[in-house]
């Protein structure tokens, strides 16, 4: 009976231990998705420094020297909070999702290019204004500057390998971006996290 009952308890301290090492590996994999919201980094494509300010519900407030540097702010942020979203719907009106899930997504491919959205949404750049394309090229240079993981910009790096399609001003006209966001006037009255995005200046 006693040795019965030092088998039970070995067993239910093994599965303890387990259950603790199981949440803890979780733990650890959900906190290295988060994007780290308070840093300053250097990029190219600024006119001046730019400042991102997220109250406690994390709703993005944008600062910067004039517009083409807010819109490059509102790239970066949508970037490091909606990538994954940005990239599986752009892949979706490009009638593309068969190259990353195989054919269960060949009938949404097939409808998506029937459609001709993704055509029509590349012709449909040459219709907008300057002051439009303007805007939509430091938004979609905000998207592309964002760096993604620790100690090196593994997004750029991606791109430039060809494993990524960059992003374009294109991809903004047919929903691969839903822009979503508010304003909130009580913002000096909630924690705020920071990040700074610093221009870097190209050598003479």
């Amino acid at each position: 009976m006693a040795s019965l009952f030092k088998w039970l308890f070995r067993l239910a301290t093994a599965l303890v231990v387990l259950c603790l090492l199981a949440v803890a590996a979780v733990y650890y994999l959900a906190s290295r998705s988060l994007p780290d919201y308070d840093k300053e980094l250097a990029v190219r494509g600024i006119d001046g420094p730019v400042e991102i300010v997220r109250n406690n519900a994390n709703v993005p407030h944008i600062f910067g020297a004039g517009d083409a540097d807010v819109f490059f702010g509102l790239g970066y942020a949508h970037a490091q909070d909606r990538l994954w979203q940005m990239v599986t719907l752009r892949r979706t009106v490009q009638g593309r999702l068969s190259e990353v899930f195989g054919r269960r997504t060949l009938s949404t491919d097939t409808l998506m290019r029937r459609l001709d959205l993704y055509p029509r949404a590349t012709r449909s750049v040459a219709a907008q204004d300057d002051r439009t394309l303007a805007a939509l090229t430091a938004y979609a240079a905000g998207v592309n500057a964002r760096p993604h993981g620790t100690g090196h910009h593994q997004w750029i790096a991606s791109v430039r390998n060809g494993r990524i399609q960059k992003y374009s001003i294109h991809a903004q006209f047919h929903g691969s971006c839903h822009i979503t966001g508010r304003t909130d006037p009580c913002i000096n009255n909630h924690r705020i996290i920071r990040i700074v995005i610093l221009q870097v200046f190209k050598a003479d």
